[in-house]
């Protein structure tokens, strides 16, 4: 999946351990969806919760597209 600045999604890799600052989908931490806001070597997601953290392209899955206009 190719992601870009904007989309909305959500982490689903079962590596992290769940937090505030790595919402696992689902956990206790979890159903917290995210904002990409760069993309360089990691993919850096902005949580709903106001923490933030870096991400390899296969640990996010998307929720919505960014809208383009």
């Amino acid at each position: 999946m190719t992601f870009k600045i904007g989309d909305r999604v959500k982490l689903v890799c079962m590596a992290y351990i769940d937090s505030g600052n790595n919402p696992l989908w689902g956990g206790k931490h979890g159903n917290v969806i995210g904002t990409i806001t760069s993309i360089d070597y990691r993919i850096k997601v902005v949580w709903d919760n106001g923490s933030a953290n870096n991400y390899a392209n296969d640990e996010l899955k998307l929720v919505s597209k960014v809208r383009e206009f």
